[in-house]
């Protein structure tokens, strides 16, 4: 059904700058193709019931948070997420995928920092980027959000976050520069001011995205957060959702009052008639290109490959004929975090212990080894809340340090959503595994990388600094009505690279069970970077280039790189163009090349 035969009043293209309902464009009754959108950055929540947000949830693969996903460091595997994704829109007749988010990580305590890849903008425009493809690739549209600045949840709807515009351009909009580059069919604005402007109002930013980033999809509003509707249509934005009745109403009126002209009203309106144009176009094309056992080994991947070993002081691997304790609660409270990516799972989560006695590991109470089970739920690591602060509860504390003062063995597996505190209890714990909440099927391969059967190769996208006063973002005087972003481009490594001292684990540190060495050698103008694998496992090395100056440090590149036990790889260096190149295996461990 082509819209172009379709001719339209421009009452009626006023009526399709904004839903039909909580889910779904106007389409006048069949007159136009219609479409749905979905939350879903980890899987679908997509509710039965279309004129609601939220309700009875109809069951989906809960694949690894997208934290998980960026500390796989793993291009291939985020195209990989977002096409199972993409088969999940089609089984379910979802049309767009309401993701990725990349916003930034300023400050550890935002309350969906579990649903955004990285405090660097480079890691997170990439691997958006690819995200965006594979979602795209089954045909199904992708929406990248939150455009722009939306740090805190604090206050979300009315904060204003207040930034100067080479740290705006640098750091907060440069990963929205790189992702757009994929084509995704929809922007969604952030529900925050910025330096005064709300996003959905903020001309500046809409031409930016528009005149300079070359984004040529339909820009749309996050969830009942535009409430000046003819003011945003004017400075560039194309779709209003949910439905709002008062708001149609003032379109309407203005444009009877001539407030709001033909002009401006078609010229919002095209970016929507491109896309139903194309819709019946892309219905055509989508088939399931991938079982949902194939998904599940993709998201089953994906948490092999995010999950980070921390610490560990000779204890792991366990040994299959060891005796461990299980303390704690690994199960469904801490699969994902809260909101609008919380999905109702599709696959039980299966407690620990089962998993555990499934390998061959006997459990036993009274055992020398204890594995301790703990983190943040969902109701604490959530979508319109900030965490008070990012320390484990004193009781779980304490429980850790009581542990090893019987003089057992303490493994601690940390399922949260961002950066935890550990400084009252880290020394205590002779091994860390950062489990994150990686999905549905995350304790199936914890207890495979406990006694080895797969080597653990995630590595850290942000700093996990020594307390939450350590970071710059929380240091600026913010307020309930204003984000204040004086630390300017000194965000996560930018800062600790050069205050280490404040730094637990710095980004882009990951332990494994392999010992791997780095060797760097000239052959004329050509620069090489050998990786030596030392070790009886078969490693995967994430290498990270840096620009360092003496006061400023980015990352410029990086790549996931296997190594077969007993073998070398080398790679050669392309980077003409960096002066000041370095080499690491994060960013406080540099090699000059």
């Amino acid at each position: 059904m082509a819209v172009g035969k379709n001719k339209l009043s421009t009452e009626e293209k006023i009526k399709l700058l904004i839903g039909k309902d909580t889910w779904q464009n106007e389409d006048f009754n069949g007159k136009l193709p219609h479409f749905i959108v979905s939350d879903g950055p980890v899987g679908l929540r997509h509710p039965k019931d279309l004129s609601q947000w939220g309700g009875d949830i109809y069951p989906s693969l809960a694949y690894p948070s997208i934290q998980i996903l960026a500390q796989t460091w793993n291009k291939k595997l985020a195209y990989l997420m977002g096409k199972a994704l993409g088969n999940d829109c089609i089984e379910q007749g979802i049309d767009v995928l309401l993701a990725p988010g990349v916003n930034l990580k300023r400050i550890p305590q935002c309350g969906r920092n579990f649903e955004y890849f990285s405090e660097d903008p480079y890691v997170s425009g990439t691997l958006a980027y690819q995200y965006i493809r594979g979602v795209q690739s089954q045909h199904v549209g992708a929406c990248l959000k939150h455009y722009a600045c939306n740090s805190t949840e604090i206050n979300r709807k009315y904060v204003s976050s207040n930034i100067d515009d080479d740290t705006l351009r640098n750091i907060y909009l440069k990963q929205f520069e790189i992702a757009v580059k994929a084509k995704p069919w929809m922007v969604m604005t952030s529900y925050n001011y910025i330096n005064g402007v709300h996003s959905t109002c903020n001309e500046y930013l809409l031409n930016m995205l528009r005149e300079e980033f070359g984004f040529r999809g339909l820009i749309v509003s996050d969830w009942e957060a535009c409430r000046e509707p003819v003011k945003a249509i004017k400075a560039g934005l194309n779709y209003i959702m949910p439905f709002d009745q008062a708001l149609l109403d003032k379109m309407l009126e203005a444009y009877k009052k001539k407030e709001l002209d033909k002009r401006s009203i078609d010229l919002a309106a095209k970016p929507m008639l491109r896309l139903l144009n194309k819709k019946p176009v892309m219905d055509s094309k989508r088939s399931i290109t991938l079982s949902l056992r194939q998904r599940i080994n993709i998201a089953e991947r994906i948490a092999e490959e995010g999950i980070v070993l921390l610490k560990n002081d000779g204890i792991l691997p366990l040994s299959k004929n060891d005796q461990v304790a299980v303390v704690g609660e690994p199960n469904s409270v801490y699969y994902s975090g809260g909101g609008s990516s919380q999905v109702n799972s599709l696959l039980d989560y299966l407690p620990l212990d089962s998993e555990l006695k499934h390998i061959g590991i006997t459990v036993a109470e009274n055992s020398g080894t204890i594995v301790y089970c703990c983190g943040d739920s969902g109701e604490i690591e959530r979508e319109e809340l900030n965490r008070a602060d990012i320390k484990l509860s004193p009781i779980i504390e304490k429980e850790i340090i009581d542990c090893k003062r019987l003089g057992k063995r303490v493994v601690v597996l940390l399922y949260a959503g961002s950066v935890i505190d550990m400084s009252a209890w880290e020394k205590y714990a002779d091994a860390i595994l950062f489990v994150g909440y990686s999905g549905a099927t995350a304790n199936k391969i914890v207890s495979k990388i406990l006694v080895g059967e797969i080597n653990p190769s995630g590595r850290l996208t942000e700093t996990f600094a020594n307390h939450l006063e350590d970071y710059p973002g929380n240091n600026t005087g913010d307020t309930f009505e204003n984000t204040n972003y004086l630390e300017k481009e000194n965000i996560g490594y930018r800062y600790f690279a050069f205050h280490p001292e404040k730094v637990l684990y710095p980004f882009g540190f990951g332990l494994s069970y392999s010992d791997c060495a780095y060797d760097i050698k000239a052959d004329g103008n050509e620069r090489y970077l050998t990786i030596s694998n030392n070790s009886d496992y078969d490693s995967k090395e994430t290498i990270q280039f840096y620009e360092k100056a003496e006061d400023k440090i980015s990352l410029v590149d990086y790549a996931k790189i296997s190594v077969k036990a007993h073998a070398s790889v080398s790679i050669r260096i392309n980077k003409p163009n960096v002066d000041t190149l370095f080499i690491g295996k994060d960013s406080n461990t540099l090699i000059k090349v």
